[in-house]
C-alpha cells in the first residue's frame, strides 16, 4: 500500500511539472492547482501523523489497573470541592517519557497538598488510556482530550503526591507576590495577568458562558492588541517627550515601537503561561507586524489564510477544539467589515471601536451556534457595555499594576493601591454581569436547530456583503418565513417505538421514544465539579431531536441513577417525575402511546426492608411484539421475588438492560433463564473499578444466545422497534461518529 501510494504521488507530481512546462498559457493556474495539491497532500500527512501517534497512545498498556509512578510538569489546574484535576505534560511514566508534547490528566481526591502551575511534581497513581463517553449531541469530551493532546487519565493513589521543582520562575514570584497582596477581585487579576482561572467557582463560569463574557479571561489576541496598543502609546509618549526637549531621534523609531510592542507581547504571553490560544495570537500579530516592516502587501484574505496555517502548525490538535475557530473567525469577521464598509463611512475612533465590536458581537453568533449548538441571547449587549470598559480601563490599569509589582521595594505600596483599585472595579463590573444574568437569565442560553443557524447567517450574510438594494429586508424577511414554515413541527409519525441508552459512562439513562414524545428513565450521574449527564448529555440529546419529555422515572436514589434530579427540576421545571416514594411501585399500569408501561417491583411502602439498590423501580415496556425491561440495580434477592410472582411471559424481554450493570451480585441463573432476552445491554464504565460486568455473568447471557452490548464499547445504543422487527444503531460504529471514537468501538 505504502508502495501504491508513493507511486501515485509521484506520478502527480511528475505530470504537473510536465504540463506546466508544456502548456505555458496555463501555467499560472497550473501553479495554483499543484500548490493547492501539494498542499492538500501535506494536510492529510499531517493529520494521519498526528492521529496514528494519537491511536498508538491510546492502546492499553501494562500500566493498567496497576500502580505506575509519574513525574510532570503542571500546566492546568482547577480545584473542586472535593477534589483537583491536574494536567501534566513533559511526563515520565515509570521513568519512560511519553513524548514532549502529549499530556496526562490526573484527579487528586480529597487533597490534603496545594499545588500550582508551574510546578513540576512526582506521584504514585493510576491511569488508563483517556477515553470519554460518546454520544451524538452534547460537550464531546473525547474531542475535548484530543485538543488539549491528553493521552491518559487517571487518579492519584491517596495523598501519594509531592512537589519536586517549586516554580520558581519571574511568573510564579509575580503571581505569588499577587496573592499575598489579597485585593478584591483577585481571582479575576489572576486570570487577566497570568491566565490563571483555578479561582473561578461553577457560578462564576455559568455567569460567563450565559453571558458570552468568558472569552474575556481567556488571554487572546484581544488582549495582546490591548498590549501593544498600551506600548506604541507610550513610546509615542516618549517621543513627545524626547522632541519636545530636542533629544535627536533615529529614524527607524516605527520599527522600534514594532519590536518593543511584540517583545511586550511576548512578555504577556510568558506570563500567560504560553497557553496555547495565546502562543496563536501571539504568531499572527508577529506575522502582521513582519509584513508591516517589510512593507510586503497582502491581501486580507492571504493574512487570513496564512494566520490560519501557522496556528495549525503551531499545534496541529488545535483543529479539533472550537478557540481555533473562534479566533480565526474572528479575525475573519474583522477582515470583512473593513473591505466591506472601508471609506464608506467617516467615523471618530470610538464610534468605530463601538461600531466594530457591535457587528463583531452579532456576527460571531452564527459561528458560536455552529460550534457550541447555543447561543446567549444577551451577549451583543453585555459584550458592547462590557469589553469597551476592560479595554480602555480594566485591563491597561492592571498591566500598569503589574509593572509596579515587579518594581518591588521600589513601588509596592503602589502596585497594591492600582491593583487593589483594579481588582475593586473588576469585582464590581463582574457584579453588574451576574445582576444582568439574573434579570435576563432566560435570554441567557438559546439551543439553535440547524434551520435556525442557516437563516441566521443567510440573514446576516445579505445585510453585511450585498451591497445595498431596495428589497434586501423583505428578502431577509422572507428567509425568515420560510424557516419559520420548514421549523412546524411534522406530525406523520409511523408506529415504530425507539429507546436509546445513552452513554453516561458508569451510570444509567435511557430514553423511550414514540411520535415526537419522550420519556427518561434515569438521569446519570453528577458531580462536585457541577458537571451533570443531564444538561451535558441528555438535555441536547432532547432538544437536538426535537422532542418533548413528558415524564421521567427514576429507578432509585442512587447517584449513577439520580445524580440529574437537580438539573431536571431547573432544565425540565415542569415534567412528571415518578419514584419508588409515589407512583414507581408494583401494580402501576399506564398506557403511553400505543406502549403498556408496567412496574414489576417494588411493593409499595416497604423501603425500611430492601436496599437502596433492592428497592429499585423494575419497569416493562411492552407493545404487542416487543418487550424492554429495565430492572435497576437489583440483585438476586429480588430476581427470585419476581420470579416467584410473575408468569415467564411477563418476564421475558427482547431488550434487558442488564441489573445492576453486570454486578455479579445480580443476573442470577434462574432470572436469566426466565427473562431469556435476545439483547442485554450493559450501562457501564470502560475499565470500571468495580469489574462490570462480571464474567460469570456475561458467561451466563452467551450461554443462552442473548446478543451482549456494551455500552462502554458501542458508545450511544438506540433500538427501534416496528412490528415484525428490530433494527439496532451503534454510536461508536456509526458514519456520524468521528474517526477519535471509532478508536475504541472494539
Amino acid at each position: 500500500m505504502q508502495w501504491v501510494l508513493a507511486i501515485a504521488v509521484t506520478g502527480f507530481i511528475v505530470t504537473i511539472i510536465t504540463a506546466y512546462f508544456i502548456a505555458k498559457p496555463l501555467q499560472k493556474m497550473i501553479c495554483n492547482a499543484g500548490l493547492v495539491s501539494l498542499s492538500t497532500i501535506a494536510g492529510v500527512l499531517m493529520a494521519a501523523s498526528v492521529g496514528q501517534s494519537y491511536q498508538t497512545l491510546q492502546q492499553q498498556g501494562g500500566e493498567i489497573q496497576q500502580d505506575v509512578t509519574i513525574q510532570g510538569r503542571i500546566v492546568g489546574f482547577q480545584h473542586y470541592p472535593d477534589y483537583d484535576r491536574i494536567i501534566l505534560n513533559q511526563v515520565l511514566i515509570n521513568h519512560q517519557s511519553l513524548g514532549r508534547n502529549w499530556s496526562v490528566l490526573l484527579n487528586y481526591y480529597r487533597p490534603e497538598k496545594s499545588f500550582a502551575v508551574g510546578q513540576q511534581i512526582n506521584a504514585r497513581a493510576r491511569i488508563k488510556p483517556a477515553r470519554a463517553v460518546a454520544n451524538p449531541y452534547g460537550f464531546d469530551k473525547q474531542q475535548w482530550y484530543l485538543s488539549r493532546a491528553i493521552v491518559k487519565t487517571g487518579y492519584i493513589r491517596g495523598q501519594a503526591i509531592w512537589l519536586t521543582t517549586p516554580d520558581v520562575s519571574l511568573r510564579g514570584k509575580l503571581q505569588a507576590r499577587l496573592d499575598e497582596l489579597n485585593t478584591s477581585g483577585d481571582q479575576w487579576l489572576r486570570a487577566l495577568l497570568f491566565g490563571d482561572r483555578q479561582g473561578f467557582s461553577q457560578h462564576d463560569w455559568a455567569v460567563l458562558q450565559r453571558t458570552g463574557t468568558a472569552h474575556l479571561f481567556a488571554i487572546s489576541g484581544l488582549h495582546l492588541m490591548i498590549v501593544a496598543a498600551a506600548s506604541f502609546w507610550l513610546i509615542k509618549l516618549l517621543t513627545s517627550i524626547a522632541i519636545a526637549v530636542g533629544v535627536p531621534l533615529p529614524k527607524s523609531v516605527l520599527v522600534f515601537s514594532i519590536l518593543a510592542g511584540l517583545a511586550c507581547c511576548t512578555f504577556y504571553a510568558y506570563l500567560a503561561g504560553w497557553q496555547i490560544a495565546v502562543v496563536r495570537a501571539l504568531a499572527v500579530v508577529c506575522l502582521v507586524a513582519v509584513a508591516y516592516i517589510f512593507s510586503h502587501r497582502s491581501s486580507r484574505l492571504s493574512l487570513l489564510i496564512f494566520s490560519l496555517l501557522l496556528s495549525i502548525l503551531l499545534n496541529p490538535l488545535a483543529v479539533y477544539g472550537i478557540a481555533l475557530y473562534l479566533s480565526v473567525g474572528a479575525v475573519a469577521i474583522i477582515a470583512i467589515i473593513h473591505w466591506r464598509f472601508a471609506g464608506q463611512y467617516h467615523l471618530s475612533g470610538w464610534q468605530t471601536f463601538i461600531f466594530m465590536q457591535l457587528a463583531l458581537c452579532v456576527l460571531m453568533l452564527p459561528l458560536v451556534a455552529g460550534l457550541m449548538g447555543q447561543v446567549s441571547i444577551i451577549a451583543p449587549v453585555v459584550n458592547l457595555v462590557v469589553v469597551p470598559v476592560m479595554t480602555m480601563l480594566v485591563i491597561p490599569l492592571s498591566l500598569a499594576g503589574l509593572l509596579l509589582l515587579m518594581l518591588e521595594p521600589y513601588a509596592s505600596w503602589s502596585a497594591a493601591l492600582v491593583l487593589s483599585l483594579s481588582g475593586t472595579l473588576l469585582e464590581w463590573l463582574m457584579g453588574q454581569v451576574v445582576n444582568i444574568d439574573h434579570w435576563f437569565g432566560e435570554l441567557s442560553s438559546r439551543t439553535v436547530s440547524l434551520q435556525g443557524l442557516a437563516v441566521l447567517t443567510a440573514g446576516l450574510a445579505i445585510l453585511l456583503l450585498f451591497p445595498a438594494f431596495k428589497g434586501r429586508f423583505y428578502l431577509l424577511l422572507v428567509s425568515v418565513l420560510a424557516w419559520g414554515s420548514a421549523t412546524i413541527k411534522d406530525n406523520t409519525y409511523n408506529d415504530s417505538w425507539q429507546i436509546h441508552f445513552l452513554d453516561v459512562g458508569q451510570g444509567s439513562a435511557a430514553l423511550v421514544t414514540q411520535r415526537g414524545q419522550a420519556i427518561l428513565i434515569d438521569t446519570g450521574a453528577a458531580f462536585a465539579s457541577g458537571f451533570n449527564f443531564l444538561s451535558a448529555v441528555i438535555r441536547p440529546f432532547i432538544e437536538a431531536r426535537g422532542l418533548i419529555l413528558d415524564k421521567v422515572i427514576v429507578s432509585h436514589e442512587d447517584n449513577d441513577h439520580a445524580g440529574g434530579l437537580m438539573a431536571l427540576a431547573a432544565d425540565f421545571p415542569a415534567t412528571e417525575l415518578l419514584t419508588t416514594s409515589d407512583e414507581c411501585v408494583m401494580g402501576t399500569v399506564q398506557k403511553w402511546q400505543s406502549l403498556t408501561i408496567t412496574v414489576l417491583w417494588p411493593p409499595p411502602a416497604m423501603a425500611e426492608q430492601y436496599s437502596d439498590n433492592n428497592y429499585s423501580c423494575v419497569i416493562a415496556l411492552s407493545d404487542d411484539h416487543h418487550r424492554v425491561l429495565l430492572p435497576g440495580d437489583i440483585e438476586a434477592k429480588v430476581e427470585q421475588q419476581l420470579i416467584a410472582r410473575y408468569p415467564a411471559s411477563q418476564l421475558a424481554a427482547t431488550v434487558l438492560l442488564a441489573p445492576h450493570h453486570g454486578s455479579k451480585t445480580s443476573s442470577s441463573p434462574e432470572f436469566v433463564s426466565r427473562v431469556a432476552p435476545d439483547y442485554v445491554v450493559y450501562s457501564q464504565g470502560w475499565l470500571n473499578r468495580w469489574g462490570f460486568p462480571h464474567q460469570a455473568v456475561v458467561g451466563r447471557y452467551q450461554a443462552l444466545g442473548s446478543h451482549a452490548i456494551q455500552l462502554s464499547k458501542t458508545g450511544y445504543l438506540w433500538f427501534e422497534f416496528n412490528q415484525q422487527t428490530v433494527d439496532i444503531g451503534e454510536y461508536r460504529r456509526s458514519l456520524s461518529s468521528k474517526w477519535f471514537h471509532k478508536t475504541f468501538s472494539n
